[in-house]
């Protein structure tokens, strides 16, 4: 019996459960010899597994959010806690490259309400802000807080940045500075859920002047994602 074309076998993927697709994805990837109809390889079902996931990701919008380490904490103890929480930034799923297997995540809304982090000199005398993690709502198994989900900093450098994280991972983003900042007293901040107006920022008495960061983009190969949607 000879093989099912391969825009067939990718249709009915479509219609089957994310969970299901990592499952036999993991499989495809572990395993030498695994019952596979129609003489599949498991090298040809990975591919096919790999390609339904990134264009999922891209299809229904996949979001991922920068968190404090603190608030990734929480969401490992409970993920509904996710639900609660205001991210550092917020970003959706625009594209992908299926032969690198990277996606593309773009700013999901320009008028998001975002909780913002504090900037802090380094001993190269340029400000840096405080570490974040990232979490994306489609893991089925969040990684760990060590190792797994590296903490990502960001230095502050006027102008549009670009930052390597590592090979799996590159983030870009905009550094400004506005003037005429004052104190806030806004009614909507707490512990949890900071608003935009505190945005990455650090103040200075004498200018009144605010530096504040923006992630625009961010790129990620489906290896990384891979680490919170397989077991």
């Amino acid at each position: 019996m000879s093989a099912l074309p391969t825009d067939v076998i990718l249709h009915i993927l479509s219609f089957t459960s994310l969970c299901t697709i990592c499952k036999v994805l993991n499989a495809a990837s572990h395993t030498n010899e695994i019952p596979l109809p129609n003489k599949l390889t498991n090298h040809y079902l990975e591919s096919l597994c790999k390609q339904e996931i990134i264009s999922r990701a891209k299809r229904e919008r996949w979001n991922i959010s920068f968190y404090t380490p603190s608030a990734y904490l929480e969401i490992l103890g409970n993920r509904e806690t996710a639900l609660s929480l205001t991210p550092v930034a917020s970003l959706n799923c625009k594209g992908y490259c299926s032969q690198a297997e990277y996606l593309r995540f773009e700013e999901a809304s320009p008028t998001i309400t975002r909780c913002y982090l504090p900037l802090q000199l380094t001993e190269e005398n340029e400000f840096e802000f405080q570490s974040m993690k990232i979490y994306c709502s489609r893991w089925i198994n969040i990684p760990a807080q060590d190792g797994d989900n590296e903490q990502i900093k960001l230095a502050w450098r006027v102008g549009d940045q670009i930052k390597q994280i590592t090979e799996d991972l590159c983030i870009c983003y905009r550094c400004s500075v506005s003037s005429a900042a004052q104190e806030f007293n806004c009614s909507f901040c707490t512990e949890r859920s900071r608003c935009n107006r505190h945005a990455f920022t650090s103040f200075s008495s004498s200018t009144k002047s605010t530096k504040q960061i923006e992630i625009i983009d961010a790129y990620l190969s489906l290896k990384w994602l891979l680490k919170g949607l397989v077991d």
